[in-house]
């Protein structure tokens, strides 16, 4: 892991498909970048301005492992450039099955990266790809997570060093439990919001990806993520799990993080909420 100092393809046949999706993070088809050297923000640097890039829907069919939105910068359609990919991953609100009834996609429009996508208040440092699937069920199978991964990691130019987990609530649990399952899998950096991680399990797999864990102080999650946090930072890892508490805020701490609004209203007993969660992301590759 290094921290810096600065910031459709359809397979023929389905069998060989399904055989592919079960595969772990390896030979993406399209060519990946050198991994940046420490203490380098160049390849970040490098990518061309987004001036407003394109949110589009991909209904569920049987060749992906889930629907999902997807966001593609400005100028990406002409650039061969790698892109950093953000992975966003839903609540419990927003679950549903684009294959039976195509608008239960537009739920994931509700919250997080796709919201501000949709509303063009989408502005993060430098430009990255944001897909946000969408599950049928009340779970994010930490297997089937990871062949979504694999399959974006296929179809679009993704920078795979610089690959980075976010999700709310029912999310911010499949957040976690997909960096257990794969701790040498794709995540450079996760940021879990309202949680009710605490499963009192190998701590160790979490000791090599940097976590930002958010949540509102007077929601029920609060104890199982200190708890969880303070667990996490008792292993070796290279860089200590942050929690930030936002005082008398319920279950829905996730506006004021991803807009950064929060700032400055978190509980100083915890960590600081003293940067773009994009920003802290960027810190990060893999």
């Amino acid at each position: 892991m290094k921290q810096l100092k600065n910031l459709s393809k359809v397979s023929i046949f389905p069998l060989l498909f399904l055989f592919i999706l079960s595969c772990g993070k390896k030979t993406p088809d399209n060519p990946t970048t050198t991994p940046p050297p420490s203490g380098s923000d160049a390849d970040l640097k490098s990518l061309p301005k987004d001036n407003g890039g394109v949110q589009t829907a991909v209904y569920l069919n049987s060749n992906i492992p889930y629907g999902y939105f997807v966001y593609t910068p400005s100028g990406y359609t002409s650039n061969q450039a790698n892109y950093p990919l953000l992975i966003f991953l839903h609540g419990l609100g927003e679950v549903g099955n684009s294959m039976t009834n195509p608008g239960d996609l537009n739920r994931l429009l509700a919250h997080g990266p796709p919201e501000l996508i949709s509303k063009k208040q989408w502005s993060p440092r430098y430009p990255m790809i944001v897909v946000s699937p969408q599950t049928t069920v009340s779970d994010f199978d930490a297997t089937k997570v990871n062949s979504f991964i694999t399959y974006i990691v296929n179809h679009y130019h993704i920078n795979t060093h610089r690959i980075y987990l976010t999700g709310l609530s029912l999310g911010g649990n499949g957040t976690y439990n997909y960096v257990y399952n794969y701790p040498d899998g794709y995540v450079a950096a996760a940021i879990p919001l309202s949680a009710a991680y605490d499963k009192q399990l190998d701590y160790t797999k979490f000791k090599d990806t940097p976590f930002w864990t958010f949540c509102g102080g007077s929601d029920s999650p609060l104890h199982a993520l200190t708890l969880t946090t303070s667990l996490i930072n008792q292993t070796s890892n290279a860089v200590k799990a942050k929690l930030t508490v936002y005082p008398g805020v319920g279950h829905d701490c996730w506006d004021i993080t991803y807009t950064g609004s929060g700032m400055g209203s978190e509980d100083k007993n915890y960590d600081p909420f003293n940067m773009s969660i994009y920003d802290w992301m960027f810190q990060y590759s893999k």
